[in-house]
Parts: C-alpha cells; structure tokens; sequence
C-alpha cells in the first residue's frame, strides 16, 4: 500500500472535456464516503482519510460474505427513525463519525440505521498498489453481482448519450433532492488521485459576462427575451444563457438592447466545458443572476 491512503477521488466540471460520451453517470451520494476492506478474511471499514470506522466491521461484514479479499467503495447514509426517511447529510454525516476510532461513541442502535451506496470493487492487491486497470464497467458488473443485502444498494446508474443528456440527469436528480452526478468513462481504471476520468456535476460557480446578443423567445416568451448571448472577456467563452428570468426582466431587457448590448451580467453555472471539435468553450447549466451595469469589464 502507498503511504498515502488509497482512495479515488472525482475531478471538478473543468475536466468535462475528458469524459467520452457516451458516458456512465450515477447519482452523487451525499454522506459520509467509506471503504470496506477484506483482507486474509477480516473486514475493516474506513473513512476517506484512512481512519478506521469502529463497530462498522462486523456490520457490513455479510455484505463481503464468500468474497475474496478485496475492497468495496461507496457512500454511508443513515435511516432516520420515522422508517422509510434518511437523515440529512450534517445529521447522518454526525451519527457516522461518532464511529470513527478516535471518537468510539456511537451506539449499537445508531450502527443499525447506518446503510451503504456502493459504487465500485476492487481486488485487495491492486488497491494497495494504487491502481487497478480493470475497466469501470467490468468491475462494475462484478459489483452488481454480489448477493443483495438489507445493508447495501447499488448506486443509481445511468448510460449518458452526450452534455444535453447529462444536463436533464442533472436537473433530474437535483428534482429528487440530490446534489448532483458523477460522470465516468465506461474503462477508467481505479487509480488512488484525483481521477480526470471522473467528474462530478454538483458546483455553483458565479462569473460575470458580456452581453454580446438577444434571442427572441418562443411560444409564451414571444416578443420578449428567450436567451442572453454572452461570451467572457477573451472571448473564449461563448454561451446562451435563458434561464433564471421572470417574464418582467424578460420583457425590461427586449426594450432596451440597445441600451444593455456589451454591458455585464452575472451569470451562475456548473462548470466550463469543452466539446469534442470546438475551440469556443461553453458553460453547463447557465442560469442569469443579475445585470451588472456598475461593471466595465468581467473579473
């Protein structure tokens, strides 16, 4: 094992232009990340930074049962005590870190709520070593082939056609109270760092732009604004942006282009992308925040 402790971690939405499409994307779990390692046949679970999670061992154990030595990734959640409820991530995120070695105060009923989203497997040896070259979607396979237990689920798993695809996931699991996905190349190897073959979608980055454009609306938006063309101060940038207005900004902004044309607007997004064969970069998930004529230039 490196000195460091192996674990795999997701690139932000500036290595967009990574990702193949199509693509693996699945659901980003908000709690409390942990491994569970079997090695000669004794089960350990750890946190993220390597330390270990008291209690949990013989809890999850069944779930490694008839398996060799190996090491199963994914998400801890706790079950609130109304049944069928989840507790929040700062709530869940407590009761699993009461676990942790240096703490040691979590109580048996506690660990009975706590669950597991698991996401990938890797054989012991190649975890230690820092790399597994098996492709994702192999090791996943072998992942949905365990024996189904009350402990553990698969995470929710979707093929990606391309960035509009992976936009309406998006917007999908944030509807269903989610923060977010991961997007994976379908033969990405495990490797322990920041992997530039994963990226999660979950950030809120505000950026100022030039208003460079109008698009007229379409439908209930005819004769007002549908979508602010903008690009960022080196021109590198080039995006349309139509979400986030009211139907009075819509209509304030049709009447006065002449007015706002090549003045600031504040604009929150997801990430910059980069499509296969275009230079021009766009950003993901544009929404309008505000004009910004008190602004000369973008920062």
């Amino acid at each position: 094992m490196s000195d460091k402790f192996p674990v795999m971690l997701a690139s932000p939405m500036k290595e967009m232009h990574r990702i193949n499409f199509p693509c693996i994307g699945q659901t980003k779990m908000d709690g409390m990340r942990a491994m569970i390692v079997k090695e000669n046949g004794v089960v350990t679970v750890y946190s993220r930074n390597g330390n270990r999670m008291m209690k949990l061992d013989e809890h999850f154990k069944i779930i490694l049962q008839g398996l060799d030595d190996l090491v199963l990734d994914g998400e801890l959640t706790v079950i609130g005590e109304v049944p069928n409820t989840k507790l929040d991530r700062k709530a869940g995120n407590g009761v699993c870190h009461k676990s942790i070695e240096s703490v040691n105060t979590i109580s048996d009923e506690e660990v009975s709520r706590i669950r597991i989203t698991l996401w990938d497997i890797v054989p012991l040896k190649d975890w230690k070593k820092g790399l597994c070259e098996t492709p994702y979607h192999i090791r996943y396979d072998k992942l949905r082939s365990i024996n189904s237990t009350h402990l553990h689920a698969i995470v929710t798993t979707h093929e990606v056609e391309d960035h509009e695809h992976a936009q309406f996931l998006f917007n999908q699991v944030l509807g269903e109270g989610e923060e977010g996905i991961i997007l994976k190349n379908t033969d990405h190897p495990w490797e322990n760092k920041r992997s530039k073959h994963i990226v999660k979608m979950k950030e809120i980055i505000e950026m100022d732009l030039r208003i460079e454009g109008f698009i007229e609306g379409t439908g209930k938006n005819s004769n007002m604004l549908g979508a602010l063309k903008c690009t960022n101060s080196n021109g590198e940038i080039r995006v349309n942006v139509g979400t986030g207005f009211d139907d009075a900004t819509r209509i304030d902004i049709w009447s006065k282009q002449d007015k706002l044309l090549n003045t600031i607007v504040a604009v929150k997004h997801n990430g910059v992308i980069t499509r296969k064969g275009e230079l021009i970069k766009s950003l993901f998930l544009p929404v309008f925040v505000e004009l910004r004529p008190d602004k000369n230039q973008p920062d």
